[in-house]
């Protein structure tokens, strides 16, 4: 919410930057705060779902925090490295490159991590590989392997690298509409809902005077 209500600050500094060259400084500082908690609610979705009764969001909450944080930094580095080439900042879209790698590499991680969580648990909804998981996974690798491919290119390919960015942009929408479509499958499965309902993976057992 901070990030969101201090934004029309933000762009209304920018305007008057243009006239008032003092504004726009103020801007770019005001930009720390609203960076600082943009980074809480990157994983604000994922605290919610994960509080629920839903096998598939409750299983592995903190696997699910950092894929959707992490998915959320990837995708903010896709958007804005798309613009900066679009007005020629190439070594500034290489950075936030180098910044969208990274985030899809921790992404990666934790959805092993996630999967190792749900054989554990026997929820069958998360182990499908429908369209929206494929989809997902594709949206994760196919950035690296085009980079890999502009790099052997000779020269930089920037079709290639603004293919990467929109790759990770639609990884991150598919991301977030699996998790959605795969919890409520979770839910309406009764295998899937009575195999987490069992005493060893209910958090009742870890609290502290809890048989």
């Amino acid at each position: 919410r901070g990030s969101t209500s201090g934004r029309p600050i933000m762009v209304a500094l920018d305007v008057l930057g243009r006239s008032l060259p003092g504004a726009r400084k103020v801007a770019r500082v005001t930009q720390i705060p609203a960076a600082a908690s943009g980074a809480g609610l990157s994983t604000y979705t994922a605290s919610l779902l994960s509080a629920t009764s839903t096998p598939l969001w409750a299983a592995a909450p903190k696997a699910l925090a950092v894929r959707f944080g992490s998915s959320s930094m990837a995708s903010g580095a896709a958007a804005l490295s798309l613009r900066a080439r679009r007005t020629g900042q190439h070594r500034r879209a290489r950075d936030l490159d180098t910044l969208l790698l990274a985030s899809l590499a921790m992404e990666l991680a934790a959805t092993s991590v996630s999967k190792e969580a749900y054989r554990e648990r026997g929820i069958s909804a998360g182990l499908k590989n429908d369209v929206l998981p494929t989809a997902s996974t594709l949206g994760m690798l196919l950035p690296f392997g085009l980079h890999v491919l502009s790099a052997f290119a000779g020269r930089r390919n920037t079709r290639l690298q603004q293919l990467a960015s929109l790759a990770a942009l639609c990884g991150s929408l598919c991301l977030r509409v699996d998790v959605l479509e795969t919890g409520g499958a979770s839910a309406s499965n009764p295998q899937d809902y009575f195999r987490f309902a069992r005493p060893q993976n209910l958090p009742v057992k870890n609290m502290p005077g809890a048989e």
